[in-house]
């Protein structure tokens, strides 16, 4: 029998998707902190070994130094999923950090896998490596995504020139260009992190802000599932659950005053 499902139950029922990209510096490993102060239990899976200003948080954490680990941490979540598990363990939100990384491991498996005997790729393979790559990437991403708490994903920036404009394009930084401009599509919130020093005049002080983006801005390609239109397009904001708390709060006002 076809089950009718409403819309507006999406947003108190649906678990947050997010992905942050942005340079190095910019605070990303940081926002976990931020997802266990307002969420609570969380487990971060660790690429980078750069979880130093977590240290005086205790956040559960488990990391990979290979494609091949990292797929052993999602076989045991997936096991804990399928046998009703997951829920004992008190997990909110789940973090990657940070996809960078996970497509470095990921490229360097595959070119081991295509690699002759000469040390080198086959070139007639190279098409079928990068499909095998894309295939992998976005398939574990779609997993990811559809875990049943909050997700949290991060990367470095990517810098390069716009073919529409004069200007600079960033996207997240994984390999395959396709793919790179494919993931911001899997899910519900792109945030981009931009740091601005400015140098008082008179003091010399240097003072630095953090902005979180979220649209097309200044080639920038962030994006919000916004439909009460209370994100800005450049928020002077450095914690991605704030804005997620804002959108939230936007939803259950709209479903006290329509009662």
């Amino acid at each position: 029998m076809l089950k009718i499902k409403t819309t507006a139950d999406l947003q108190k029922k649906a678990p947050t998707k997010v992905l942050l990209y942005a340079h190095h510096g910019y605070g990303k490993t940081y926002q976990c902190r931020y997802y266990a102060n307002r969420y609570g239990k969380g487990l971060i899976i660790s690429g980078e070994s750069g979880l130093k200003s977590l240290e005086d948080c205790d956040i559960d954490y488990v990391d990979f130094k290979s494609w091949t680990e990292f797929e052993e941490i999602l076989r045991h979540l997936n096991s804990l999923i399928k046998s009703g598990k997951f829920a004992e363990t008190g997990y909110k939100w789940v973090a990657i950090d940070s996809l960078t990384e996970l497509s470095d491991r990921l490229v360097e498996m595959n070119e081991d896998k295509y690699r002759g005997k000469d040390g080198e790729i086959d070139k007639s393979k190279s098409f079928a490596m990068w499909a095998e790559y894309s295939r992998r990437m976005i398939g574990v991403l779609k997993w990811l995504r559809d875990l049943p708490v909050h997700v949290y994903m991060c990367c470095l920036a990517k810098e390069e020139e716009s073919i529409t404009t004069s200007s600079k394009d960033y996207w997240p930084m994984v390999a395959g260009s396709k793919t790179q401009k494919q993931i911001p599509a899997l899910f519900d919130h792109v945030f981009c992190g931009k740091k601005v020093e400015t140098t008082d005049p008179e003091t010399g002080k240097v003072e630095v802000k953090r902005y979180l983006i979220a649209d097309e801005v200044a080639g920038w390609h962030g994006k919000v599932r916004d439909p009460y239109g209370v994100i800005k397009a450049y928020e002077e904001e450095s914690d991605v659950t704030a804005l997620l708390h804002r959108m939230s709060s936007a939803s259950n006002q709209n479903k006290k005053e329509t009662k």
